[in-house]
């Protein structure tokens, strides 16, 4: 399956009238861009293991690297995204309206797009960068 279907369905569901479809579209923005970043960091060399802690090892993984512009902003992303999902996923008293659900979903298309734009060279240097990092000590 491609991540990308997974915005297909946020930007369907954002603009619903119906609150659990516009909280659904928050959580299928989330999932699109950390299922690409997840699979395009494991590709780069980074310890992975498919499990609750990967997400934020991944927004460990892109905001601790030296500045390279689109990876860190993108990781920032990712991290606000998750607090997102957090909040339509397990805050039922909280309101999720129209002008919330459309935001997150353009904000992940956004940092999709900029990810996947990333050329060989911006790659190269994103892994050289990430391999310098320490590993994420887990607790």
């Amino acid at each position: 399956m491609d991540s990308a279907d997974f915005l297909t369905v946020a930007s369907k569901l954002c603009p619903s009238a119906s609150e659990a479809e516009r909280r659904t579209a928050v959580g299928r923005s989330y999932y699109a861009l950390y299922n690409l970043l997840h699979d395009e960091l494991r590709k780069l060399g980074v310890p992975l293991q498919n499990g609750p802690q990967d997400h934020g090892d991944v927004v460990y993984y892109l905001t601790r690297c030296p500045p390279l512009g689109a990876a860190n902003t993108v990781g920032q992303a990712l991290n606000d995204l998750r607090r997102d999902r957090n909040t339509a996923d397990y805050e039922m008293s909280a309101l999720v309206p129209k002008s919330k659900s459309e935001f997150v979903y353009k904000k992940a298309l956004e940092c999709f797009q900029n990810f996947k734009s990333l050329d060989g060279k911006e790659l190269a240097r994103l892994r050289s960068s990430l391999q310098a990092l320490p590993a994420r000590r887990r607790i």
